[in-house]
């Protein structure tokens, strides 16, 4: 792939700016803030867009860097591209509320997707993230030497893994394993939250079998007082009977005296009789009155006693079956939490997968480093070799993850190594991962500011390296020390002035 042009409607500091660009190398010159960096980012968005952030991440973004402060929503630009020898026309409104993107061939007016991945597939299927950490090499020179030795270790411990440079499965893995974790605190607090109400349950369940228990007891007791009671009236019933029939013959004697002596008296008996029957009669009223109503009044006092046991009775029912209901209610319950429910079992599946997928990604980033190794050694010791002049012609991972730079047949110490020399192995490692990883498609080489710390002759032979790569280099600096460095080695290049 090759960069044609690039058409800045609108862009940070950057407003109706046409840059033209040329096969093999490029020099974007210019001072401080004359929006070097600014094309430099405008071009990586045209190649693979820019997203606004939310929320606080949103105030220190690259969207928010580059919004224009006057017409937001003219927030564009376009650009030109070959792609094997075919014409294309990009253009793009990064404006988050109205994005827009056209992807057009020029050869025959075929209109693209961006959205559906034609523009990825043109460039060999390459993404951001990858692209940045292979042909988007930024300025090492704020590091001390050291800084600069870990990160090419750590740099080239990624490439092993997968050739990706510090992606492909250690990026992947450890998303797998916070997604991970997430799953895991969900589990763990799923199990807490079941831990506490079976506890909650248990608890519960003891305290109503005791009550269960106890007013079992209660109505039985009951029970029992309530048969004696109703075996009291019973007898009560038994006994005023008893009473009335010898009330009853008690009349009917006192009836019969009383006939007897009115015929005594009616044939001249003495009346004293008759008055001494009707006096008994009237004692006997009155005897038989006064016992009724005692009998009476114990009948209604036991009645009453025998009522109320039962209202307590029926009540110590109702309370006992209210206990027993909830009691089944809560086995029920503690049934149901002993049970895996249909969440808890796509969260254990989930979990199931994710170590799955960090395992399958493992073995398969086993697996491809092995099948790679000798090629990724190969472009390594090349493109260190290239850019060191032959000086150092193989640089490795031993088994104790040490970084091993060669000198022939001699290991050198990376400490012993200079900034400069470094940070050309560095350039060397980004460049060979990345033609391992980008084989589909040659993507063009962005050099910020990348050769700062480097002498004169290191940087003529990098030059020169990257005049015989093959692909279109972009080099953006605000030295002319590059440009003097191509003239007098006679290395073509094309030059853009930035006018700030």
């Amino acid at each position: 792939m090759e960069i044609k042009e690039a058409k800045i409607y609108n862009f940070g500091k950057l407003q109706k700016k046409t840059y033209q660009f040329q096969p093999g190398i490029n020099v974007v010159y210019g001072v401080n803030e004359s929006g070097k960096t600014t094309l430099h980012n405008f071009l990586t968005a045209m190649l693979f867009g820019m997203e606004k952030n939310r929320g606080r991440a949103s105030l220190s973004d690259a969207y928010t860097r580059y919004e224009p402060w006057h017409g937001p929503s003219f927030y564009c630009g376009a650009m030109r591209f070959v792609v094997e020898e075919r014409p294309f026309y990009l253009e793009r409104n990064f404006y988050y509320r109205e994005k827009r993107n056209l992807l057009r061939n020029e050869a025959d007016g075929e209109e693209l997707s961006v959205e559906y991945g034609d523009l990825k597939m043109l460039l060999g299927g390459i993404d951001r993230e990858t692209f940045e950490n292979t042909y988007d090499v930024e300025q090492c020179g704020i590091l001390d030497r050291k800084g600069i030795r870990n990160r090419l270790t750590e740099y080239l411990a990624a490439a092993s893994e997968g050739g990706g440079g510090r992606l492909c499965v250690t990026k992947a893995v450890e998303q797998l394993q916070r997604q991970k974790k997430i799953q895991q605190a969900e589990w763990k607090g799923l199990l807490e939250e079941k831990k506490g109400k079976k506890q909650g349950l248990e608890v519960e369940k003891a305290l109503l079998e005791q009550d269960v228990e106890q007013l079992g007891r209660e109505v039985e007791q009951e029970e029992v007082e309530c048969r004696a009671r109703r075996e009291e009236m019973e007898e009560g019933i038994n006994e005023g009977r008893s009473l009335q029939f010898w009330v009853t013959w008690g009349m009917v004697w006192l009836v019969l005296l009383i006939v007897g002596g009115l015929v005594l008296w009616r044939e001249g008996a003495n009346p004293i009789f008759l008055v001494m029957v009707l006096a008994g009669l009237i004692l006997y009223w009155k005897r038989r009155e006064s016992a009724r109503a005692v009998f009476e009044g114990e009948r209604e006092k036991k009645s009453e006693n025998l009522r109320q046991a039962e209202r307590f009775l029926q009540n110590r029912r109702e309370a006992l079956l209210e206990k027993e209901t909830r009691l089944y209610h809560v086995r029920e319950l503690l049934s149901e939490l002993e049970k895996t429910k249909a969440g808890e079992r796509e969260l254990l599946e989930n979990l199931e997968a994710l170590d799955l997928a960090v395992f399958e990604l493992k073995r398969l980033a086993k697996e491809y480093a092995q099948e790679v190794a000798d090629e990724l050694q190969g472009e390594i010791s090349r493109w260190v070799s290239y850019f060191t002049g032959g000086a150092y012609d193989s640089v490795y991972l031993d088994d104790q993850g040490e970084l091993k730079v060669m000198l022939g047949e001699r290991e050198v110490k990376p400490e012993a190594l200079s900034r400069g020399t470094l940070e050309q192995i560095y350039l060397g490692l980004r460049i060979a991962v990345g033609t391992i990883v980008t084989k589909e498609e040659n993507m063009p080489l962005f050099l910020d500011e990348t050769f700062c710390m480097y002498d004169d002759d290191r940087l003529a032979k990098t030059l020169e390296a990257l005049d015989h790569m093959g692909r279109q280099v972009i080099l953006f600096t605000c030295q002319r020390r590059e440009i003097k460095l191509l003239e007098q080695n006679h290395i073509g290049y094309h030059l853009i002035l930035m006018s700030g």
